[in-house]
């Protein structure tokens, strides 16, 4: 194993400098490595344009599996990955992760480029790889953050991070771009592939960067990237958020316009998206003196010529975190504190046949929204109604059905055509002794934010944390996932170390809304729930309920139209998980609602009677 640098840049604002160096803000994936570092550029050292990954599980009928796309050799990790899903064309998906190859003979870091055209039937690897475009026999000292989208005639771009030094010595930082037009295959670099690109001196205090993108892009197939500016400077550093675009038919980006008001000692996690009015949201994070953490979001209603401060998200708390480590020892087994952060994201709801569009949700994690709860890290969950004016107050989504808390974190979530939501994350509710072993779980919402479905867990095996990140520099499953959505099936992809031999590989499966028939539904202030419900045959209807405290209960039917059908003998249960068999023989087929009633609230299962 190498010797690894990471870069650090400027943390100034922060009480706990180790040895008076800052700490990181750049991505942990761009590290610097001046003296033990040099990665050539010829596509001879990985050839993968031939590789073809077979689903032998069948992904285009697979609900309960799922599928692990990286086949990797010793010292090889891929993690930190995006996903997208062609609107013109269900079946064309690609994956792009990081690939880092720690091998001391040949170390390489770019980002890996997977494509479907069958709809995960078979997946194959571009031979593209995601280096600085332009320069020749360079020392590249760092690369990252693939970041994706698709136009709506098929167009697919990739964005990415690159650092790396030329023979002159001098240290370039660059936000670059490639199209594709045909599915992912092969990588089109445009004449002026560089969205951002700064030439700094060897004096990484004073360095210039673009961090941390996302990507979106409007009806007019007009691109736009959000980014987070970064000048070190002798006192300290400065950052803002900008939004760079890429107008329809355009071979380069427009100047970058700033997002943020003013240059702030820590402004991060910028993500954009565009509502069905097509006016585009932006939500970043900025840091206060104080250490108060506050989600923003901006607005830009003229096609990102102008953006204005809306509102305020929500606040945080993440102690023990890249953003504050002062406080109490909170941290996630696994995950360095220098990489933990709270993984933002705003969506629009800009389907045009939902009813919930322009609906815009955001989503994180933290330890609390004012203080730390004690509870380690949750799911929070927020919605705007009126176009950004005003936020719910964020609400938890994961449920642990036990007594002791334990850690969920980096959530991602989608929209379909019909403006279900789904969201996906990592979760230890399984673990509650030990709060190691992960599972991947995913949650929809059929009513536009208001109540979510219980977790449903889509990882086949669980992940030790405590061995992920020992071939990638504590690196681990880096920084975001992704989670795609367009029709009846939700289709996460995510990265974990289930195999248990400190690499990280990169799985994905489809979901299906209701793999049941059944929606779980759930009032989010109820503690006693419905948390599972089935049919033991066509007529059986088995429910499995936690109850957070001892309560009466009776169970309500109804059909589609709001009418009782009957409803069960008031009975009695004790704290913890139980289960219920209703007979539903004589009940005639439809669409029906059964109402758990108990002294504290009720939950809602819905179901298809066959």
């Amino acid at each position: 194993m190498i010797r690894i640098l990471i870069i650090i840049i400027l943390y100034v604002f922060v009480p706990y400098l180790v040895e008076a160096q800052p700490i990181n803000l750049l991505e942990r994936e761009l590290r610097y490595l001046p003296d033990t570092l040099f990665i050539s550029r010829s596509n001879d050292d990985f050839d993968v344009s031939s590789k073809t990954f077979e689903n032998k599980n069948n992904n285009q009928i697979m609900f309960s599996d799922d599928t692990k796309l990286s086949n990797i050799r010793d010292y090889e990790v891929e993690s930190e990955v995006h996903a997208i899903i062609n609107p013109s064309d269900s079946n064309n998906i690609i994956i792009s992760p990081i690939f880092q190859n720690d091998n001391a003979s040949n170390p390489q870091i770019f980002c890996s480029i997977y494509y479907t055209t069958n709809a995960g039937l078979s997946w194959n690897i571009s031979s593209y790889r995601t280096n600085p475009i332009g320069y020749k026999n360079v020392k590249i000292l760092g690369g990252g953050d693939p970041v994706l989208t698709f136009s709506n005639n098929g167009r697919a771009y990739i964005t990415w991070l690159s650092l790396f030094q030329t023979n002159d010595s001098k240290v370039h930082t660059g936000l670059l771009w490639a199209y594709s037009d045909n599915g992912g295959r092969t990588w089109i670099e445009p004449d002026d592939p560089y969205i951002t690109h700064y030439v700094n001196t060897t004096n990484i205090n004073l360095l210039k960067m673009a961090d941390k993108q996302w990507v979106t892009v409007n009806n007019n197939n007009d691109v736009f990237v959000s980014y987070t500016y970064i000048e070190g400077n002798n006192s300290g550093q400065s950052t803002a958020i900008y939004v760079a675009k890429l107008p329809n038919g355009k071979n380069k980006f427009d100047t970058p316009i700033r997002v943020s008001s003013q240059f702030s000692s820590f402004t991060q996690f910028s993500t954009i998206t565009v509502d069905e009015k097509q006016d585009l949201h932006v939500m970043h994070l900025e840091l206060f003196k104080n250490n108060e953490m506050i989600l923003i979001h901006s607005k830009s209603t003229n096609n990102g010529n102008s953006f204005d401060r809306v509102s305020y998200v929500s606040s945080l708390t993440m102690p023990q975190s890249i953003l504050d480590q002062s406080g109490s020892i909170d941290t996630i087994v696994g995950i360095s504190t220098r990489r933990l952060y709270p993984a933002p994201l705003i969506v629009a709801d800009n389907r045009p046949n939902s009813k919930y569009k322009n609906n815009l949700y955001a989503i994180w994690n933290a330890n609390g929204i004012t203080r730390n709860m004690g509870k380690k890290m949750d799911i929070y969950f927020s919605r705007s109604t009126d176009g950004g004016k005003n936020w719910e107050k964020g609400k938890i989504l994961n449920r642990e059905n036990n007594s002791r808390a334990v850690s969920q974190f980096y959530p991602s979530l989608a929209i379909n055509n019909k403006g279900v939501i789904a969201v996906s994350y990592y979760d230890r509710n399984d673990d509650v002794n030990f709060d190691i072993h992960t599972d991947y779980v995913i949650q929809f919402s059929y009513d536009g934010g208001q109540s979510f479905t219980e977790p449903k867990k889509i990882s086949s095996l669980p992940t030790d944390f405590r061995e992920v990140g020992i071939n990638n520099s504590s690196f681990g499953i880096g920084e975001y996932n992704m989670l795609i959505f367009q029709d009846e099936q939700a289709i996460p992809v995510w990265a974990d170390g289930r195999e248990g031999d400190g690499k990280v590989r990169i799985y994905t499966t489809r979901v299906n809304q209701d793999t049941n028939g059944i929606e779980v539904l759930y009032s989010l202030e109820s503690t006693n729930r419905i948390t599972n419900a089935y049919f033991e045959s066509l007529s059986i209807l088995i429910i499995e309920k936690l109850f957070t405290q001892e309560s009466s209960y009776h169970y309500e039917l109804y059909d589609l139209k709001g009418n009782l059908m009957f409803e069960t003998n008031i009975a009695d249960a004790n704290k913890g998980v139980s289960t219920d068999r209703i007979d539903l023989e004589e009940l005639a087929t439809g669409v029906y609602f059964i109402r758990l009633k108990t002294e504290n609230g009720y939950s809602v299962a819905k179901f298809v009677k066959n």
